[in-house]
């Protein structure tokens, strides 16, 4: 981790937290699924916005496939 920091230029609080968010499910049961989980709403969230906001015109079918 001091060497990710250290690449970075930012040392986190928490640096289980980066752990767990740099760790993929088959290599531990000590993962990032519920990070992954919120973070991918989050991102849609602000995707529908965008989309919403840039293509006031286009349907709601086309929306959720640019989605």
């Amino acid at each position: 981790m001091k060497e990710l920091f250290s690449n970075i230029g930012y040392t986190f609080k928490d640096s289980s937290l980066v752990e767990s968010a740099l760790t993929h499910k088959s290599f531990s049961s000590s993962n990032n699924e519920r990070l992954e989980f919120l973070g991918d709403a989050v991102v849609g969230l602000i995707l529908g916005q965008l989309l919403m906001g840039g293509f006031s015109e286009a349907c709601e079918g086309k929306l959720s496939r640019w989605r």
